[in-house]
Parts: C-alpha cells; structure tokens; sequence
C-alpha cells in the first residue's frame, strides 16, 4: 500500500474524529493513541462531568467512573452530564449512560462505589492515568498516593464558589531527572484543618467555575495521551477566579526528599505493600481533634417528622396550636430557604450562637429551662449539637427533628415542598 494512501483509523473513526485529526498535533496516529487510551475519572460530580463528556467525545478508547454518591436536583446547576430524569440513581450509572449516548464506540466501566484504599490499587492498575475531579481531602490525598505507587500521571482540579485551580503529577521523563517533579504531599504534607475545609453544600460554587476546570482537566488529558508532554501543566498550577475572570500561573516546587509518598526510598511510609493500611480519613481528620459530624444524643430526644406534625404524646404540650421551631442553619442559609408548615413559626438562631452565649434562650427567646424546643438544620448534623448543648444547660424538653430539612422532605412531602 502506498503511503499516501494509508490511514491507521477506520471510517467510523474518521467520521466521527476527522475535526480533531485535522490538527497536525494530534493527526492519525494521536487519535489511535486517544483511542487505544485508558483513562480513570475519580468523581463524576461537578469536575467529572465535562471532564468525562470531553474525553468520551474525543473518543478515549476506556473510560472509568468511579462515584458513590446518587444524583440530587442540587447538583444539577453544574453537573450537567446527569439529568432530572436520573434523580437517585448512581452518578457513575448516571454518567455511563450519557457517554454512551455521546459515543457507543468506547468502554465504559462503572464503579458504583467510593474510591477507598482497600479497593483503590485493584481499580487504578487498570487504567493509564487517573484525573483527579473529586470534592474531598481523604479522597485527593489518596489518589494522589495510588498514582505515586503505580507511576501513573494524575490530572488534578478543584472548584469551589468562583475559584478553580489545576495541575498535573508526572514523574519528569522528559528530562530524564523522575524525582524532581512533586506530588500532592510535596506541596501539601499536613492536610488543613477539617474546619477550614469548604465544599459546594456549605460554601456554594458558581455552576461554570468546575465547568471549566473540568474541561481543562480533559484537555490536559488528551495532551498527555498524545505524547505533548513538553506543553502540559506539570510543575506549574492553574488559578481561576471567574468573579474577577483572571487565570494566574504559579510556579510549584520540586519534590520534597522527605515526602512519605514520593521521597527519598528511606522517607516513603506509604508504599504498594501497606496502602490498604493506611487511615486516610484519621490523616485529614484525627480523631484526637475532630468533631463527629453527627453526635449521638438519647433517643428520646431524636423526633421523626411525622411525629411532631402529628403531636406525639410523649411531648407535655403537643397540643399548643403554634409550636416554635429553632433553625440553626447559618443566616445565609435560612434566608435562602426555609420550610413552611402550618401552625409552626421558624426561628432563626445560628449554631454559632447557641453555642457562644449560654443565655441565649432566655434572653433572645424567652424559653423556660421545662419549654419544649425543637431543633432543626438542613440534614440533621449541627442540629444534634445544639441539641446536646441545650441538654447540657438544662433544658431538658430538647428535640432534634430528624435529618432537618432532608428528612421532612424524605419523610412528608417529597414531591411538593413549601418553600418561603
């Protein structure tokens, strides 16, 4: 065959890649190595849903979906590969079945499952690289640790409220010098404090920010696949701020020698023989300084929904027509918000509060030590703190309402809530 007549992809490859193929950086022989690629999307929230729409249309030949969460309606303004119509279901199926719409001629593998450290190395051994599009610190710091392990590249993004940030992880072998490029321990070896932690539920995030650092992440990707190495975000990382619309590039630093991942032989504590072993969430979490998200409190004074609308008879003055309900949610939250029932008044009186100033109760809301007060949040976590607060000062008729919010919806009315 001459060579001008030959093409290494068959029609249907032309058909469907030919505006990509084009480009004399990818051509014939980069959409075989997109094609012939195997690529691992850690989360297919609100990063891993362009991120996995951009690789499924460039045609990578295995794509892995690993997310144990279901879809929420919440989620919808900014993980746009899932619908309302999927509402529930697994979003590593949720997104499965988009990509397969998009383009039934790759592999799509669902892990329908957290990524954890007992099943990690089992999953990423299969894959060419992993991207990294997760939304929590256990989670960043482990995939970073499988990909030292296994010498594979990891894609890394973040999104929260208007801001975004991106790098690549590869060992350098381009200059032949693989210890000078950091992992994620390199740059950031202690974990911040739990407390300083936001994620979209409770800090918020502008829809397009993961938007566009999921696509970002994509094309990182497929630059890696086809060899440009030399034009990837390795050694430098990516700011975005879409309130002011400014990207800034950082210079990062090399690797540390005393790093427990990626350090010198003597230094490495996390190896392919004991990351099963390894506490991820004791890491970023100890336990010698954290706070359960939720407290257990006596059971008597946990109240399911239904209960309380209906009047237990457990309460001394569950037949007062209008009952006062204390909603701990910050101020930004309850204004946003709120549940509206019939013969109960919503007051808002921050955890915060509650928890700075003993007298608040009486002082701010004229409750008796033998009132009865009930207590609710959005999902039931800092609901059950006030709770066991007010216990411990006395008021003895307490009630947490059960998975706040969540649970009146879940319980009552799921279908048409009332909102004010």
């Amino acid at each position: 065959m001459e060579k001008e007549n030959f093409c290494p992809l068959k029609k249907i490859e032309v058909e469907r890649y030919c505006r990509q193929v084009i480009l004399p950086e990818i051509g014939p022989e980069g959409q075989k190595r997109i094609s012939n690629s195997k690529v691992l999307v850690v989360g297919a929230g609100g990063l891993g849903a362009p991120c996995l729409m951009y690789l499924a249309g460039a045609g990578v030949g295995e794509i892995g979906v690993i997310d144990g969460d279901c879809v929420d309606t919440s989620n919808l303004h900014r993980q746009v590969i899932h619908s309302t119509s999927n509402k529930g279901i697994n979003k590593a199926k949720s997104a499965a079945q988009y990509i397969e719409s998009l383009n039934p001629n790759i592999k799509v593998n669902i892990y329908e499952e957290h990524l954890t450290n007992k099943n990690a190395l089992k999953i990423a051994v299969n894959y060419d690289m992993l991207i990294d599009c997760c939304d929590n610190p256990a989670t960043r710091y482990l995939t970073n640790d499988i990909c030292v392990v296994l010498n594979k590249p990891l894609v890394s993004g973040s999104a929260v409220k208007w801001e975004g940030q991106l790098t690549i992880y590869i060992k350098d072998s381009i200059n032949n010098s693989v210890n000078s490029l950091p992992c994620y321990r390199c740059l950031f070896p202690i974990p911040p404090p739990t407390k300083a932690v936001c994620n979209c539920a409770d800090a918020g995030v502008f829809g397009p920010v993961p938007g566009v650092i999921g696509t970002m992440q994509a094309n990182e990707a497929i630059k890696l696949i086809i060899g440009a190495q030399d034009k990837i975000l390795s050694r430098r990382m990516l700011a975005y701020d879409a309130y002011e619309m400014s990207f800034k590039i950082f210079r990062l630093r090399t690797r540390k020698s005393d790093c427990i991942a990626c350090g010198d032989i003597d230094k490495r504590q996390i190896t392919h023989d004991n990351l099963e072993d390894y506490d991820y969430n004791e890491f970023v979490n100890p336990k010698a300084g954290q706070v359960d998200l939720r407290l257990e409190i006596p059971a008597e004074n946990n109240l399911k929904w239904t209960d309380f609308l209906e009047g237990d008879s457990l309460l001394g003055n569950s037949n007062e027509k209008i009952r006062s309900v204390i909603d701990v949610r910050p101020v930004e939250q309850f204004d946003m918000f709120r549940l509206n029932i019939k013969n109960c008044r919503l007051i808002n009186v921050p955890y915060k509060k509650i928890h700075d100033d003993a007298n608040v109760m009486e002082n701010l809301l004229e409750f008796k030590k033998e009132d009865n007060i009930f207590v609710m949040c959005r999902a039931g976590n800092q609901s059950t703190h006030a709770v066991k607060l007010l216990l411990e000062r006395g008021y003895v008729n307490t009630f947490n309402l059960e998975n706040g919010i969540h649970g009146y919806i879940n319980e009552i009315d799921s279908k048409d809530t009332p909102y004010y």
